[in-house]
């Protein structure tokens, strides 16, 4: 669910990009460039209950 969320938000927001600027989306902007990088796989969940 919060994969579909932050996807729909992104798309709105700003085009397929590699890279999203923080200041696009304040909310989400943690979890898509967590969920780009591809050095980390395991710590998306982690990190972001940390986070949040």
């Amino acid at each position: 669910v919060l994969a579909s969320i932050f996807v729909n938000t992104s798309n709105e927001q700003i085009p397929s990009s590699p890279s999203i600027p923080m200041t696009t989306i304040l909310p989400t902007q943690k979890e898509v460039w967590i969920s780009r990088s591809p050095n980390t796989p395991t710590v998306t969940e982690a990190d972001y209950e940390s986070q949040v």
